[in-house]
């Protein structure tokens, strides 16, 4: 090879490494490049990601604080606005229950509940168990002395609760009567039966209106365990043992003198609150809610985050509550364990004799539901039972006898 060809050759093997080099330089440098812009980009999406999450544990933080403010302050004033709705809408209620039409009384008990907007006719206008009314004028027909009145005057505080019976009533008394340093009920004043008349005296004289009530499946439970053990008054049992009886199947459980199925065929096929003793008539009969204006309405379910929010609004120092109902056999097994050998079409008209108790004072529909799903649906409700019950309680004809209207 001559120097020429030699010196060629040198030269595209320097060009050559020269090109490789330069290639070499920039891989690398592209290679820098996009490690740089990755990290740029995670950072980026870092914090994209960290500002997202800041804001959505602001929501849920806002979420978990009105969530707080809506279980503290809504109970209430939804307990309210429903009582409100169910008291323009009586008389709606009352052609409802004469009716008897289970699917339609739940279906407003829904509309209710869930506060759905009603065109009330404020012409047409229902009196309540208040009303001053002539017997002959009266639906009832019948003229009724209130002679122990359960509305409660507590005048250390100015506060009216109306404590109905079988309702954590004395457990309620007893806590009230500390406020006068001392134990029991039967201390409290009570309001008077002109009262149910008139208001105006009460609602001059009351900070605070309270309603203590109870979910009426459990009420009515509550009732028979105390006043049908073998060891409660005769002369109380004896007064509806015949009319109870009719209804038996089998021997009454040890201590007791009658079945709760039994009482319960009772109660459904004696819908007039005449027929009852007060320990089961109706919260709307004792407290009036329609006639007193109520504030606070309490359920003894929830009566430990209840009781508190009573002297949170008095802005008194709270009282020592017992803790009786814990002990209730409620705590353990569901309302519906009790009324799952009974009929359900007792249960549904038991449902209606105490209507405006499940509707007024702010009790689930679904709780309703799940008590007749539990219930006997394969066993009819007997028909000549229940006129037979109705005569020994001398109230054979019962017909307008379910009063919400009076």
């Amino acid at each position: 090879m001559n120097r020429q060809e030699s010196a060629k050759t040198s030269g595209k093997l320097a060009f050559l490494k020269l090109f490789l080099l330069l290639l070499l330089l920039g891989m690398m440098l592209m290679g820098k490049m996009d490690l740089k812009m990755g990290k740029m980009r995670r950072s980026l999406d870092d914090e994209m990601m960290s500002e997202s999450l800041g804001q959505m544990n602001t929501v849920n933080m806002e979420r978990s604080t009105d969530e707080v403010i809506e279980k503290k302050e809504d109970r209430f004033s939804i307990r309210r606005q429903i009582l409100e709705l169910g008291c323009k809408n009586l008389q709606k209620m009352q052609e409802l229950v004469d009716e008897g039409d289970f699917d339609k009384l739940l279906k407003f008990h829904e509309d209710i509940y869930n506060r759905k907007y009603m065109k009330s006719d404020p012409k047409n206008v229902c009196r309540g168990p208040s009303a001053s009314k002539k017997p002959d004028e009266s639906r009832a027909k019948l003229e009724d002395v209130r002679h122990k009145v359960n509305i409660f005057y507590e005048d250390i505080t100015n506060m009216t609760i109306c404590l109905p019976p079988k309702a954590g009533t004395t457990n309620f008394q007893d806590a009230l009567a500390q406020l006068r340093g001392r134990h029991g009920r039967g201390i409290l004043p009570r309001l008077q039966n002109s009262d149910y008349r008139d208001a105006s005296d009460a609602i001059s004289k009351t900070k605070l209106f309270v309603l203590n009530t109870r979910n009426p499946f459990e009420r009515v439970l509550s009732a028979w365990r105390d006043k049908f053990s073998s060891s409660a008054s005769e002369s109380r049992q004896d007064l509806y043992k015949a009319s109870i009886n009719v209804f038996e199947e089998e021997p009454a459980p040890d201590g007791y003198v009658s079945s709760f199925p039994a009482f319960v065929n009772h109660l459904a096929a004696n819908p007039s609150e005449f027929t009852r003793n007060r320990h089961w008539r109706s919260t709307y009969y004792h407290c009036s809610p329609c006639h007193f204006p109520y504030e606070l309405i309490t359920h003894l379910e929830t009566i430990d985050e209840d009781f508190p929010r009573v002297w949170e609004e008095l802005g008194h120092e709270m009282p020592k509550m017992k803790e009786q109902y814990k002990q209730s056999p409620m705590k353990s097994k569901d309302a519906s364990f009790y009324y799952r050998d009974i009929s359900s079409d007792v249960v549904k008209k038991l449902y209606i004799n105490y209507y405006q108790d499940f509707v007024l004072f702010g009790y689930s529909p679904d709780l309703v539901k799940r008590v007749i799903r539990a219930s006997n649906s394969n066993k009819p409700a007997d028909l000549n039972k229940q006129k037979m019950s109705r005569a020994l309680m001398n109230f054979e004809d019962q017909t307008f006898l379910n009063e919400i209207c009076y």
